[in-house]
């Protein structure tokens, strides 16, 4: 009986879950705050008595955290919001939250006066002291967030395992996001650009030749990225004279990553070509290497199956340095 209920209420957590992620950008990061101020804390505190006020303070703690975590810092930042999907995001959100959540039950355990006066503007004791807490959090705080956001000039200590995308109707052959801001993909189509548009993608970065896309791209790929406001990039590689694989590709990439004013498409065909570009930018970025190898891999690296024309692979010449622990199929 008790599993049946541990699962019906997983589901139904689920559920709601789903049903916020679903909701518009703007709204998710107040729906989670309601979820945990009023859903969860509010019944608590009534079944536990002060052991349920206590909790009500920490849920009530989580709740501000959200809010001012995904949707105050980032407007402040002029960066787009984070996914609450992202797990390494609620790392900030635990931390702010244990904090503003115990300060807020001290407070409330003292019964402090209910009310303060700042200049004229009142507020409930225990608004101002959660409020001033989580803000004074947020500024010592380090978020784990930020470094899975490639485009903010923060050093980067890790980096998430790419999230591998459904690529029917929007890219060819392979597409994942790393972190909250790039995407590694194949050939993105029409829909698919308009999609990634419509997530927040502001810069297109496209390593695929003149020929190729002529040959085999349908559509005027730089206009629709330029009717749909978002900035082209166009950095050919194929490993030949003409377009070879080199440092320059890669400190453009660089530049084009740090310069973006929201999120980030790298695309070749199938993503080959990028996934040795985005290996050779967090290594460049202080990744360790095999870290960095191993995130590229598991988008579309392949190297143990493939080799670039030079007997050197594609990584190797973005980084003008060969990588010992890189597979060199002969």
């Amino acid at each position: 009986m008790t599993a049946v209920l541990k699962d019906a209420l997983s589901q139904a957590l689920v559920s709601v879950l789903q049903w916020i992620e679903d909701r518009p950008k703007w709204l998710r990061p107040p729906l989670y705050g309601a979820l945990f101020i009023y859903s969860l804390a509010n019944p608590v505190a009534r079944c536990l008595g002060k052991v349920g006020t206590f909790v009500q303070c920490l849920l009530a703690g989580f709740g501000y955290a959200v809010i001012l975590n995904f949707l105050i810092v980032p407007t402040l930042d002029g960066k787009p919001m984070p996914s609450l999907s992202n797990p390494s995001e609620w790392t900030s959100v635990i931390l702010i939250g244990l904090i503003g959540g115990v300060a807020l039950a001290l407070e409330w355990f003292r019964r402090m006066p209910r009310e303060l006066s700042f200049g004229g503007l009142r507020m409930m004791t225990r608004q101002a002291i959660i409020t001033a807490t989580i803000l004074g959090a947020l500024l010592v705080t380090p978020r784990t967030g930020a470094s899975q956001q490639f485009t903010r000039r923060a050093p980067i200590t890790a980096v998430s395992a790419p999230v591998i995308l459904d690529t029917t109707g929007l890219y060819q052959a392979r597409a994942a996001r790393v972190g909250e801001d790039v995407f590694v993909t194949g050939q993105p189509t029409e829909r698919g650009l308009r999609e990634l548009q419509a997530q927040g993608v502001t810069t297109v970065v496209n390593l695929r030749t003149p020929e190729e896309m002529t040959r085999n791209v349908p559509f005027d790929e730089p206009a629709l990225v330029k009717r749909l406001g978002m900035r082209y990039v166009y950095l050919p590689v194929r490993g030949t004279a003409e377009y070879p694989y080199s440092p320059a590709t890669l400190a453009a990439f660089a530049e084009a990553v740090s310069s973006a004013n929201g999120k980030v498409l790298l695309h070749c065909t199938i993503a080959w070509r990028a996934s040795h570009l985005w290996a050779a930018y967090l290594i460049s970025r202080g990744i360790p290497v095999d870290s960095a190898l191993a995130n590229a891999r598991a988008i579309n690296l392949m190297d143990e199956h493939r080799m670039g024309q030079n007997g050197r692979q594609p990584v190797e010449d973005f980084l003008d340095k060969v990588l010992p622990t890189l597979g060199h199929p002969h």
